[in-house]
Order: structure tokens, then C-alpha cells, then sequence
């Protein structure tokens, strides 16, 4: 169930840059295997938990 939101979700159209926004990158982004988490992520002997993630393929661009 968590996959299919997350490739629902993938799909969107991103929300608009507040007001006095201003793009200073844009990067592409292409892994095999990103750290995507579908829960609040926490910090523990500085490591990111959560207490539901997957490592999936990514492509697409990073602003």
C-alpha cells in the first residue's frame, strides 16, 4: 500500500515557491537505490531511523 501512495504521490504537481522565492539550482538526481522514507525519520547515534522505508530507484531532478 505505502509503494502505490508513494508512486501516486510521485506524480503531483509540485506546490508553487513562496512569494520571494528565488530557484538557485536544479540537479539531476538518477540512483539506484535512494533512501526513501514513508515515516517521520529520527536521528539515533547518528544514524536516520524510520520506522518504515525502502531503498528505491530514483531519477528526476532536485531543487
Amino acid at each position: 500500500m505505502a509503494l502505490v501512495s508513494a508512486a501516486a504521490q510521485a506524480n503531483q504537481v509540485p506546490p508553487e515557491p513562496f512569494e520571494d522565492a528565488v530557484l538557485e539550482e536544479t540537479v539531476s538526481i538518477s540512483s539506484p537505490g535512494r533512501l526513501v522514507l514513508f515515516s517521520p525519520g529520527r536521528e539515533v547515534n547518528n544514524e536516520i531511523r524510520s520506522a518504515s522505508l525502502a531503498r528505491l530507484p530514483v531519477k528526476g531532478e532536485g531543487q
